[in-house]
């Protein structure tokens, strides 16, 4: 039984869904505005172990793009796309800058924000840790110690405590696996350690006994039973090229490539999902970590999904990819079979998914299109397939500081660069398809949960039928002087598996 065929199976009977589906952007506020005192702000002015900024080209955060004070604009802009929701972080450092020191003119400053969202009837969904935290929480060892869980929940009570009555969709934590690969074995965050496969695994374990704790901590708040609480998972598969001999034999495949998986978390946290059970499991000498959820299949409304592609490594251990693919600004493809098989596996959780993350780096503009188009097809034939997804976001809104890689890539579907002045964006090219992709989908999405796949060849006829009918029109228009209109003779209609958007 293909992997395809056997989570249909295992997904058929559960019920459908009728939640409506939000389409929005993501955005890390730290990664958008800067601010400290962080971990990160620490960070990116200190040497690595070798002695080397660990930024990439040493870029600096400053203000970024500068949301904090630009967030009317940005937020008309998000809705501008047809975007329904916003993703954004909380941040930490911000509101309690010293333990115990509460800066309620950012708490007050995030209130204005969600002004903003409501006035644009905007669903926001907050991230209360996206990798940031303040200074003071790493002096204390962050993560690394168990006793350390309590500083988080304190800040979970604060935050709900402030935010709770205006907003309905809360994270407890982005991408443990990848602050733990990048933080414990890579070296790329802070705290910058190199092969830490044991301790990594610790604070893997303590992180998701503090989402455990965070999520009942809310439900018993005023107002926390009609929340729903999730955790996100990144979910970036490793695998050897297969295009060549060398690659194939290569006696360290065996080795290696499990032990990235192990450390990203790909299957410890999905089953983790499941099941409650955390068992940290790297290969050879790694010590593995185990723990279990006292009550079984831990505390989720929902499944935060974040999908980009998958790591193809050679045998020098260097990132390629296969012969064909298309390829984005960070050395992985555009690889929407993938996305697709994502869903599906997550979907055998048992809980709604809301993909928090996807997005392509493009600096030319040249691919976002094709990311688009497929991408947005493979989500719809996971939704035809019985996949329960609840809403997609895209990361991101306006190009920022990309964590160790700087401000070279560039994901934003509006563009902005040092050189530019902080509140100054310049919409991408493909915005136009994406903006009208974007409005389409939760239509889309309606009809697949309601017919499934008869749905899905419905919508591709009909797309089929008015790709047709456009490109007749296109030639006729084109043979007649006169004024030519963009609706008209703008880029042709979306073809994809999932039918023609017009």
């Amino acid at each position: 039984m293909s992997d395809e065929s056997g989570f249909r199976q295992r997904i058929s009977s559960m019920q459908k869904s009728d939640a409506p589906f939000v389409v929005g952007t993501a955005i890390s506020v730290w990664q958008n505005s800067g601010g400290g005192p962080s971990n990160w702000d620490s960070w990116c002015n200190k040497k690595n172990i070798f002695g080397s900024n660990p930024i990439m080209g040493g870029d600096k955060p400053g203000n970024s793009c500068d949301f904090w004070t630009h967030y009317e604009a940005d937020i008309a802009r998000n809705h501008s796309m047809g975007c329904t929701a916003l993703r954004l972080s909380l941040e930490w450092h911000r509101i309690e800058p010293q333990r115990g020191q509460i800066d309620r003119e950012a708490i007050a400053h995030y209130h204005k924000i969600l002004d903003i969202m409501e006035k644009w009837k905007m669903t926001p969904l907050l991230t209360l840790h996206h990798f940031v935290h303040p200074k003071w929480f790493e002096e204390l060892g962050g993560f690394e110690k168990e006793s350390n869980i309590q500083a988080f929940l304190n800040w979970t009570e604060l935050a709900f405590r402030s935010f709770g009555v205006r907003v309905r969709n809360w994270c407890t934590f982005n991408e443990p696996g990848v602050y733990t690969f990048s933080g414990y074995f890579f070296g790329s965050f802070p705290p910058g350690k190199l092969f830490s496969t044991h301790l990594g695994g610790k604070v893997v374990k303590h992180m998701l006994m503090a989402h455990c704790r965070a999520y009942n901590l809310i439900k018993g708040l005023p107002g926390g039973g009609d929340t729903e609480v999730g955790l996100v998972h990144n979910e970036m598969r490793f695998e050897w090229f297969r295009g060549d001999v060398l690659t194939r034999f290569a006696p360290h495949a065996r080795i290696l490539i499990p032990i990235f998986d192990a450390m990203w978390g790909n299957e410890s946290i999905t089953e983790f999902m499941r099941t409650g059970e955390l068992a940290w499991r790297p290969t050879g000498p790694f010590r593995p970590v185990m723990w279990q959820y006292p009550d079984g299949a831990p505390p989720l409304d929902y499944v935060g999904l974040n999908f980009y592609s998958r790591m193809v490594i050679d045998w020098k251990c260097q990132l390629t990819h296969y012969p064909g693919e298309v390829m984005g600004d960070m050395d992985y493809s555009i690889w929407p079979e993938g996305f697709y098989i994502a869903l599906m596996r997550h979907a055998t959780i048992g809980k709604p998914i809301i993909v928090t993350e996807t997005g392509i780096p493009d600096n030319d503009d040249s691919r976002r299109e094709l990311w688009a188009s497929s991408y947005l097809a493979a989500l719809e034939n996971a939704v035809a397939d019985g996949a329960d997804v609840r809403g997609l976001m895209y990361w991101t809104l306006v190009d920022n500081f990309e964590w160790a890689f700087g401000f070279a890539p560039r994901f934003g579907l509006y563009e902005w660069n040092s050189g530019m002045a902080p509140g100054e964006r310049q919409a991408r090219p493909s915005t136009k398809l994406i903006r009208r992709l974007f409005k389409a989908l939760p239509g889309r999405v309606k009809k697949l949960r309601e017919g499934g796949m008869a749905a899905l060849r419905e919508l591709q006829d009909a797309g089929d039928r008015a790709a047709e009918a456009e490109a007749d029109t296109k030639a006729d228009l084109s043979r007649q002087p006169g004024d030519e209109s963009e609706h008209l003779l703008g880029k042709a209609p979306l073809s994809t598996a999932a039918g023609t958007i017009a």
